[in-house]
Protein backbone atom coordinates (compact mmCIF):
# COMPACT_ATOMS: atom_id res chain seq x y z
CA UNK A 1 0.00 0.00 0.00
CA UNK A 2 2.63 2.88 1.10
CA UNK A 3 4.73 1.27 -1.87
CA UNK A 4 2.37 2.49 -4.09
CA UNK A 5 1.10 5.46 -3.05
CA UNK A 6 3.10 8.92 -3.94
CA UNK A 7 3.21 11.57 -1.56
CA UNK A 8 3.99 15.51 -1.78
CA UNK A 9 5.73 16.86 0.79
CA UNK A 10 8.02 20.46 0.41
CA UNK A 11 11.07 20.26 1.84
CA UNK A 12 10.48 24.08 2.20
CA UNK A 13 7.88 23.69 5.30
CA UNK A 14 9.27 23.24 8.89
CA UNK A 15 10.49 19.26 10.17
CA UNK A 16 7.09 19.43 12.42
CA UNK A 17 4.68 20.07 9.62
CA UNK A 18 6.75 17.90 7.00
CA UNK A 19 5.87 14.98 9.02
CA UNK A 20 2.84 15.60 10.39
CA UNK A 21 1.77 15.65 6.63
CA UNK A 22 3.71 12.61 6.08
CA UNK A 23 1.35 11.02 8.49
CA UNK A 24 -2.06 12.18 7.85
CA UNK A 25 -1.73 11.71 4.13
CA UNK A 26 -0.22 7.89 4.37
CA UNK A 27 -2.82 7.55 6.86
CA UNK A 28 -5.70 9.63 5.55
CA UNK A 29 -7.02 11.59 8.30
CA UNK A 30 -6.92 15.59 8.30
CA UNK A 31 -4.15 17.48 9.53
CA UNK A 32 -4.67 19.91 12.66
CA UNK A 33 -2.51 22.74 12.68
CA UNK A 34 -1.95 22.47 16.71
CA UNK A 35 0.75 21.38 18.02
CA UNK A 36 0.13 19.15 20.44
CA UNK A 37 3.21 16.52 21.50
CA UNK A 38 1.06 14.81 23.81
CA UNK A 39 2.54 15.85 27.26
CA UNK A 40 0.50 16.57 29.78
CA UNK A 41 1.97 18.90 32.42
CA UNK A 42 1.52 16.98 35.65
CA UNK A 43 3.09 19.44 37.86
CA UNK A 44 1.79 23.14 37.84
CA UNK A 45 3.85 24.39 40.34
CA UNK A 46 7.25 25.49 38.52
CA UNK A 47 10.00 25.86 40.64
CA UNK A 48 12.84 28.76 40.06
CA UNK A 49 14.79 26.36 38.08
CA UNK A 50 16.47 27.10 34.79
CA UNK A 51 17.61 24.87 32.58
CA UNK A 52 20.95 25.03 30.27
CA UNK A 53 20.67 22.56 27.30
CA UNK A 54 24.33 22.76 26.01
CA UNK A 55 25.16 20.01 24.44
CA UNK A 56 24.46 18.67 20.86
CA UNK A 57 25.82 16.22 18.10
CA UNK A 58 27.76 18.85 16.22
CA UNK A 59 30.53 20.99 17.66
CA UNK A 60 29.49 23.93 15.32
CA UNK A 61 25.86 23.40 16.78
CA UNK A 62 27.82 24.33 20.40
CA UNK A 63 27.25 27.58 22.24
CA UNK A 64 31.01 28.08 23.96
CA UNK A 65 31.94 27.41 27.48
CA UNK A 66 33.17 30.63 28.64
CA UNK A 67 29.61 32.32 27.14
CA UNK A 68 27.37 29.55 29.22
CA UNK A 69 29.67 30.69 32.53
CA UNK A 70 28.61 34.16 31.64
CA UNK A 71 25.07 33.41 31.65
CA UNK A 72 25.88 31.53 34.78
CA UNK A 73 27.31 34.55 36.60
CA UNK A 74 24.25 36.64 35.47
CA UNK A 75 22.05 33.90 37.37
CA UNK A 76 23.82 33.97 40.59
CA UNK A 77 21.77 36.57 42.25
CA UNK A 78 18.52 35.39 41.24
CA UNK A 79 17.89 32.45 43.58
CA UNK A 80 17.56 29.93 40.61
CA UNK A 81 18.70 26.74 40.00
CA UNK A 82 20.55 26.02 36.90
CA UNK A 83 19.52 22.66 35.44
CA UNK A 84 22.48 20.64 33.60
CA UNK A 85 21.79 17.79 31.46
CA UNK A 86 24.66 15.73 31.12
CA UNK A 87 25.74 12.70 29.00
CA UNK A 88 29.43 12.04 28.78
CA UNK A 89 32.82 13.16 29.39
CA UNK A 90 32.94 17.01 27.31
CA UNK A 91 29.40 17.40 29.35
CA UNK A 92 30.92 16.73 32.68
CA UNK A 93 33.20 19.17 32.26
CA UNK A 94 30.85 21.73 31.25
CA UNK A 95 28.67 21.27 34.26
CA UNK A 96 31.89 21.43 36.18
CA UNK A 97 32.83 24.69 34.74
CA UNK A 98 29.56 26.21 35.28
CA UNK A 99 29.05 24.76 38.58
CA UNK A 100 32.36 26.72 39.78
CA UNK A 101 30.28 29.86 39.05
CA UNK A 102 27.03 29.01 39.71
CA UNK A 103 27.24 26.86 42.84
CA UNK A 104 23.09 26.10 42.51
CA UNK A 105 23.32 24.35 39.30
CA UNK A 106 23.21 20.84 39.69
CA UNK A 107 23.70 17.98 36.91
CA UNK A 108 20.94 15.99 35.53
CA UNK A 109 22.53 12.43 34.53
CA UNK A 110 20.13 10.30 32.96
CA UNK A 111 19.31 8.59 29.59
CA UNK A 112 15.61 7.93 30.70
CA UNK A 113 13.53 9.93 28.84
CA UNK A 114 11.02 9.68 32.02
CA UNK A 115 13.05 11.02 34.79
CA UNK A 116 13.98 13.81 32.17
CA UNK A 117 10.58 15.06 31.22
CA UNK A 118 9.75 14.63 35.45
CA UNK A 119 13.05 17.21 35.94
CA UNK A 120 12.13 19.41 33.15
CA UNK A 121 8.64 19.62 34.11
CA UNK A 122 9.53 21.16 37.44
CA UNK A 123 11.43 23.89 35.45
CA UNK A 124 10.36 27.36 34.32
CA UNK A 125 12.23 28.17 31.84
CA UNK A 126 15.58 26.76 29.14
CA UNK A 127 17.88 28.15 26.97
CA UNK A 128 19.55 25.77 25.16
CA UNK A 129 21.08 24.40 21.21
CA UNK A 130 19.62 23.14 18.79
CA UNK A 131 19.45 19.63 19.98
CA UNK A 132 17.03 17.29 21.08
CA UNK A 133 16.71 18.00 25.04
CA UNK A 134 16.07 21.64 23.80
CA UNK A 135 12.92 20.21 21.91
CA UNK A 136 11.89 18.33 24.42
CA UNK A 137 11.69 21.49 26.42
CA UNK A 138 9.66 23.26 23.77
CA UNK A 139 7.29 20.28 23.45
CA UNK A 140 6.53 20.34 27.24
CA UNK A 141 5.25 24.04 26.81
CA UNK A 142 8.50 25.55 28.48
CA UNK A 143 9.11 28.90 27.49
CA UNK A 144 12.51 29.54 26.61
CA UNK A 145 15.46 30.48 24.38
CA UNK A 146 16.95 28.57 21.05
CA UNK A 147 20.74 29.19 20.20
CA UNK A 148 20.95 28.31 16.58
CA UNK A 149 24.13 28.87 14.56
CA UNK A 150 24.59 26.89 11.40
CA UNK A 151 20.88 25.13 11.63
CA UNK A 152 18.04 26.94 9.88
CA UNK A 153 15.31 28.00 12.64
CA UNK A 154 12.87 28.07 10.00
CA UNK A 155 13.26 24.28 9.58
CA UNK A 156 13.57 22.79 12.40
CA UNK A 157 13.03 25.74 14.99
CA UNK A 158 10.15 26.28 17.60
CA UNK A 159 6.59 26.25 16.71
CA UNK A 160 5.81 28.03 20.18
CA UNK A 161 5.03 31.75 19.97
CA UNK A 162 6.68 31.50 23.60
CA UNK A 163 9.68 29.99 22.58
CA UNK A 164 12.40 32.68 21.35
CA UNK A 165 15.32 32.13 18.48
CA UNK A 166 18.76 33.74 18.41
CA UNK A 167 20.30 33.00 14.92
CA UNK A 168 23.76 34.01 13.71
CA UNK A 169 25.53 32.25 11.02
CA UNK A 170 28.19 31.27 14.17
CA UNK A 171 27.59 30.17 17.76
CA UNK A 172 30.48 32.51 18.89
CA UNK A 173 28.81 35.27 17.86
CA UNK A 174 25.69 34.83 19.97
CA UNK A 175 26.71 37.32 22.50
CA UNK A 176 25.43 36.51 26.35
CA UNK A 177 24.17 40.08 26.54
CA UNK A 178 21.73 39.30 23.75
CA UNK A 179 20.76 36.46 25.81
CA UNK A 180 20.60 38.34 29.26
CA UNK A 181 18.69 41.12 27.41
CA UNK A 182 15.94 38.55 26.65
CA UNK A 183 16.06 36.81 30.21
CA UNK A 184 15.33 40.50 31.69
CA UNK A 185 12.17 40.67 29.28
CA UNK A 186 10.92 37.41 31.06
CA UNK A 187 11.11 38.93 34.09
CA UNK A 188 15.06 37.44 35.49
CA UNK A 189 16.38 40.67 36.34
Amino acid sequence: FLYDKGINITKDEHAVMRMKKLAAESLNYELNKEHDYGFKQETLDKKNKIIFVHGSSRRNKEYPLDYWKKLADHLNDFNLDICIPVHGENQLNYFKEINKINSRAFMLETDNFHEIKEEFDKCSFFIGVDTGLTHICAGLGLSGIFLFGPTDPSKVGPVFDHQRVIKKSEMTEINPSLIIEMLKEESFE
